[in-house]
């Protein structure tokens, strides 16, 4: 996360999951992919637009470390 122009890192996902969703994003992707991706949300029993902020979300603190 930018605050006041400075990354701060999170100590894990919840601090991000937690925050306000501000922001709508547009994203193209293979049918497929987002088929499998409604796939794993179900067995998570989670929705998929959620699974995609998470793991956007991982990738995000990973590379921040």
């Amino acid at each position: 996360m930018i605050e006041h122009g400075v990354w701060k890192s999170f100590d894990d996902i919840y601090d991000l999951e937690i925050k306000k969703k501000d922001t709508t994003i547009t994203l193209r992707v293979p049918a497929e992919l987002l088929t499998e991706l409604k796939k794993i949300a179900t067995k998570d029993k989670t929705d998929y637009q959620k699974l995609i902020r998470k793991a956007l979300i991982e990738l995000v603190i990973k590379r921040a470390s």
